[in-house]
């Protein structure tokens, strides 16, 4: 892979008549040359200004030492996870994602241990089933005033691990 020497420098700036949109070209050398995010974010430190970009797209592990902000979330389809038994345990790789139930018999969701501190999900009761959340062993499930079911169909909640093996439970919950 080419060195980032292989990266010039902003080569302009445009903006978009229709939304003001402001669009950032680089100028590179080589033909099929692929920068790599580290690569560009030394050709975008010659920029005058601290620019706004709408759309970044990464193929690749990005690791961020600062504070990150966005002006909004967009949920895509992998980001939901459908279950329709009585009975789930919640996963790491549910960390992040939206946890649909949908059963006409209670459900019991469990938060077993070992998910880590900053374990953080949203589940939603979409069927009649009322939604149970319960510990597994070795974990806690706290929510405000000893509430740990979900109010009833359509009712949402966040479950949040502040530290390792310590689920608090908010949201509609009765």
């Amino acid at each position: 892979m080419p060195s980032p020497a292989n990266l010039t420098t902003l080569q302009e700036t445009t903006k978009s008549p229709i939304d003001g949109t402001e669009y950032v070209r680089l100028a590179t050398t080589g033909a099929n040359w692929k920068a790599t995010l580290q690569n560009i974010v030394d050709a975008l430190a010659t920029l005058p200004t601290d620019p706004t970009f709408t759309s970044v797209t990464v193929t690749t592990t990005v690791t961020v030492t600062g504070a990150v902000t966005a002006a909004r979330f967009i949920l895509s389809a992998s980001g939901i996870n459908t279950q329709t038994g009585t009975s789930y345990s919640l996963l790491s790789t549910d960390n992040g994602k939206v946890i649909t139930l949908n059963n006409a018999n209670p459900i019991t969701l469990t938060c077993p241990a070992g998910l880590g501190a900053a374990f953080a999900c949203t589940i939603i009761q979409l069927g009649a089933g009322q939604v149970a959340v319960v510990a597994g062993g070795g974990a806690t499930v706290s929510g405000f005033g000893g509430a740990t079911h979900l109010a009833g169909q359509f009712a949402m909640g966040n479950i949040i691990a502040p530290t390792a093996n310590s689920f608090v439970l908010g949201g509609n919950i009765t």
